[in-house]
């Protein structure tokens, strides 16, 4: 009799052992997915659906430092977010189809995105951009091939290829000289006239094979 009962003990522990590293990897695999998925839901802007996938992450990790950054990233993506001018929040939502501009002055350039933001927008959205710069900075010859950009990107990158910064005042965006020691002494160049992780590096993947 305590032969046989021994024998069922035994039977037992060799079923049951193997399910405990069994459940442990359905809990890493779940926890693997929830940051995977949060991860995608980071890169392409859905910053609500991020926070729900990495909150799955935390419960099965607490303090996961990988997913603890992302969700500080996304933490400081809405403080800023928040803080933003109405005019760039708007632009925000204005896409280009397509940038194709090929050695064109820089004010031609900036003409351009205003006339396009309004065109778009179908006059929605028709920003005030006044120009405070030399005049040879002004005809300065630009190249930009782009697709499916917003404007606020298309302004950020023009100012950028072009060592100026653009400045979102109450009622107009002012584009001065980048690191200007003093207000540039020339004419206000208005274009009125007719005629694309800035984010810091992803955390590395601890889940990936």
């Amino acid at each position: 009799m305590k032969k046989a009962g021994l024998l069922i003990v035994l039977l037992g522990f060799a079923v049951w052992t193997p399910l405990v590293p069994s459940a442990q990897a359905q809990g890493k695999g779940a926890t693997t997915s929830a940051y995977e998925q949060g991860v995608a839901a980071y890169k392409r802007g859905d910053h609500n659906a991020a926070k729900a996938h990495f909150q799955k992450v935390l419960q099965g990790v607490p303090n996961h430092p990988q997913t603890m950054r992302y969700l500080a990233m996304i933490r400081k993506a809405e403080r800023e977010e928040l803080l933003k001018p109405s005019m760039e929040k708007q632009l925000d939502k204005v896409f280009i189809p397509k940038v194709d501009i090929e050695d064109t002055a820089f004010e031609d350039a900036v003409d351009y995105i205003r006339r396009k933001t309004k065109e778009i927008s179908a006059g929605k959205v028709s920003p005030n951009i006044i120009m405070r710069v030399p005049p040879e900075k002004a005809s300065e010859p630009v190249t930009m091939q782009l697709e499916q950009v917003p404007v606020s990107e298309l302004l950020r990158y023009l100012t950028s290829i072009t060592q100026t910064t653009a400045k979102y005042e109450p009622y107009a965006i002012v584009i001065t000289p980048r690191n200007a020691g003093s207000p540039v002494q020339t004419p206000v160049r208005s274009t009125s006239r007719s005629r694309l992780p800035f984010e810091k590096p992803a955390p590395k993947d601890p889940f990936a094979r």
